[in-house]
């Protein structure tokens, strides 16, 4: 470490700057870590060392804290920050703040948005808002009485269990050492020389500006953060234009990236990483009554309506520019479904369309464009005159593709938004605010509705092939399964429709071991119980997608003419040799009599939540009765082998009542060649059936599954 001392702004500031930002993604942008009020800048170690490997990181003691001395006079943080950056040669950076950190970063970005090119916002503060938690007054209380007597000791420890153990854990349930690295560091902050100059606040205050940060925001809070840090993190989700909905880190507090740094370092990583790409976002806005489109006027000709965003590919889904194509328009415009994309993973820069519904718009300075006119129309983009005219053929005629999926299409939108409203009303929950976009694309549709007891979820799917009725089909896994499966508040089985109430405390990709290990081993238990209900969850919607369906279907997918492009010549070739292997493997699985049950389809702890001791299974859209083992693509995927065991194992204990164990691992062997053909079979069945516009959101899926088909099998062969 080369820890540096510089003179700005009347004082001395203690900083490090690592690195030489090698990543393509850093062009330009370096990152600056601004350490928590407890803390000071060796709060970072584990983030320096992992961000430096790619990029450009500085680090430092803001004044009064470390080594960062606060003398006399006022100042304001954000004006010392703009004077190391210059003074270090950074031009342009990405900053992740923790905590008082994270107000800094929004002051810094408010006063310089030319200097930040995104925020990370970790446990912030903000300027403006008014504390309320009653609990962290009385703490906070006690810390000042503590250091009052000259107990720095005893400040240091009710500090730790603030904001290192959080609410709602104790001391002994979080790593003793990292405890000890939370419990120096504020004693060594508490120990700071007192006085000094007065930090000015930034005016107005941030609460009342946000609107104004036009850069992307990752919010992350811990799971036992306190009342009105997670209070803040939502103004901040909902205040900051470009904001990603907020990140919760299970088992954390107020210093996630200390109690699990390579958790926090791989979202940071990933965060940089997404806004180093640069999308342009064009829109198609039809008049609200004619067959007509806005075309703006500009030097190069005619264009459709555009602006820059950050991020690629999936960051420019339907629900993630919703909130920018509002601002952009006006409050009065509802995004329908996107009609094209084009990337440069070299150039990291991305091109998207989206057709959007009418509800009232205000535009100028350009004209409506009806199909007959288009043709003579210059336009500066011509690659879009084939979508426009698509459009405009479809509002003249009313054909739409029957792939369409009901959200994609005009008028739908605010039928769902009078149904929901309805139904919560019923309910005696009226809604209390505007409907918010949490996921649309081609599958699904999952809108967020606020209400004084908490927001509830709208959620409907496409009508594929091997999807089912999720509204049916939940409500009778809500019955049989009333621990596992959320009772929704309302459903409309005809159309598919259903409210659930919110999941609190998500499981995640990043489950530690242990946790992973018990929410496949309940998830067991209850495909051993579903045993005995299999007919009435087939009568549910449920499909039968057994090993003898299995069996028939192998043909039919190597074979189809959908499928050949997705593989070489070669490929098809071997495939199609191993289809009598493929048929024979059916019936070598089913011959160890392990009973076909309840499979969730899509079994990952992103679908899974934690609600006391039982863990609560979302996203049934895949739902079938197949063998249950195919459903473990979370211990399959595991690349630790040694994890891999250990997951198998504890998942297979539950089935140890039909076979013994070394029975159980040789069809364990079976099952997941097997298993890719099941998943093989989805993914088929749904590219096949999406509008071609959409099937880049999916293909990649199609032929990764179709060759782990074929190396699975040569392996086995082998």
């Amino acid at each position: 470490m080369t820890y540096q001392f510089v003179e700005i702004n009347g004082t001395t500031i203690h900083y490090e700057v690592r690195g030489e930002g090698t990543a393509r993604s850093s062009s330009g942008t370096a990152v600056t870590l601004i350490h928590a009020g407890i803390a000071n800048l060796t709060m970072w170690d584990d983030q320096m060392e992992a961000l430096s490997q790619a990029y450009r990181v500085l680090r430092y003691d803001m004044r009064g804290w470390g080594e960062s001395p606060r003398p006399d006079g006022d100042f304001q943080h954000h004006e010392d920050l703009r004077a190391l950056l210059q003074y270090v040669g950074i031009e342009k950076t990405v900053i992740i703040g923790c905590s008082f950190g994270g107000k800094v970063a929004l002051d810094f970005t408010l006063a310089y948005p030319e200097m930040v090119s995104a925020v990370m916002l970790v446990g912030a503060a903000l300027g403006g808002y008014e504390w309320t938690d009653e609990w962290l007054a009385a703490q906070d209380e006690a810390v000042e009485a503590a250091a009052a007597r000259g107990d720095l000791a005893a400040a240091a420890e009710l500090e730790t269990q603030i904001w290192f153990d959080g609410p709602g854990r104790t001391p002994t349930q979080v790593d003793p050492a990292i405890r000890q690295r939370a419990y120096d560091l504020s004693l060594q902050t508490l120990m700071l020389p007192e006085g000094g100059g007065r930090p000015l606040p930034i005016e107005p205050p941030a609460i009342a500006r946000l609107a104004e940060i036009q850069v992307p925001a990752r919010i992350i809070v811990g799971q036992y953060e306190v009342a009105d840090i997670q209070a803040i993190a939502k103004v901040l989700e909902t205040g900051l234009p470009m904001a990603e909905p907020i990140t919760i880190m299970r088992d954390t507090a107020h210093l996630p990236n200390m109690e699990r740094p390579s958790l926090f370092n791989n979202l940071a990583l990933d965060f940089l990483e997404k806004v180093a790409w640069r999308a342009t976002i064009y829109a198609i806005l039809p008049h609200e009554t004619e067959a007509r489109l806005w075309l703006q006027a500009s030097e190069q000709g005619f264009t459709l309506s555009h602006f820059p965003m950050a991020g690629g590919m999936w960051d420019t889904e339907e629900a993630a520019v919703q909130r920018p194509l509002q601002r952009h328009f006006g409050a009065n415009v509802q995004v329908l479904y996107r009609a094209h994309f084009q990337g440069d993973k070299e150039a990291q820069t991305a091109e998207s369309l989206f057709v959007l519904d009418n509800q009232g718009v205000a535009v100028t300075d350009g004209r409506w464009v009806s199909l007959a006119e288009l043709p003579t129309i210059p336009l500066a983009q011509p690659a879009h005159r084939p979508i426009m005219t698509q459009c405009l053929r479809e509002w003249e005629t009313g054909d739409i593709s029957p792939l369409r999926p009901p959200w994609a299409r005009r008028g739908w939108h605010k039928e769902a938004a009078g149904w929901i409203a309805g139904q919560l009303a019923q309910a005696g929950h009226p809604q209390t605010g505007p409907l918010q976009p949490v996921r649309q694309w081609s599958l699904s549709c999952v809108l967020r509705a606020d209400t004084a007891v908490g927001p509830f979820y709208f959620k409907t799917v496409a009508d594929l092939p091997l999807f089912v009725n999720e509204a049916s089909t939940v409500s009778k896994l809500a019955q049989l399964y009333p621990r596992h499966v959320a009772t929704p508040l309302a459903v409309d089985r005809e159309r598919d429709w259903m409210l659930l109430p919110e999941l609190k405390e998500m499981v995640g990709w990043s489950a530690p071991l242990a946790q992973r290990q018990a929410f496949l081993q309940q998830f067991g238990q209850l495909q051993v119980t579903a045993v005995a209900h299999v007919d009435e969850l087939l009568a549910a919607g449920c499909l039968d997608r057994r090993l003898a369906w299995l069996a028939a279907q192998i043909e039919p997918l190597i074979t189809a003419e959908f499928v050949q492009p997705y593989l070489t010549a070669d490929e098809q070739a071997q495939l199609q040799a191993a289809i009598p292997r493929l048929q024979t493997l059916c019936q070598e699985l089913a011959a160890f009599g392990i009973p076909e049950t309840l499979v969730h389809g899509d079994l990952h702890g992103g679908n899974v939540a934690v609600q006391g001791d039982d863990f609560i299974y979302f996203d049934w859209t895949d739902a079938c009765i197949s063998h249950p083992f195919f459903d473990m693509l979370n211990i399959f995927m595991e690349e630790d082998t040694a994890v891999q065991s250990q997951l198998r194992d504890a998942y297979l204990a539950q089935w140890t009542g039909f076979a013994p164990l070394p029975r159980l691992l040789a069809a364990w062997s079976l099952a997941e060649v097997l298993g890719a053909v099941h998943h093989a079979i989805s993914y088929w069945q749904i590219v096949a059936h999406l509008e071609p516009h959409s099937r880049n959101q999916l293909e990649n899926w199609l032929q990764w599954w179709l060759r782990r088909v074929l190396m699975l099998a040569t392996n086995r062969d082998k």
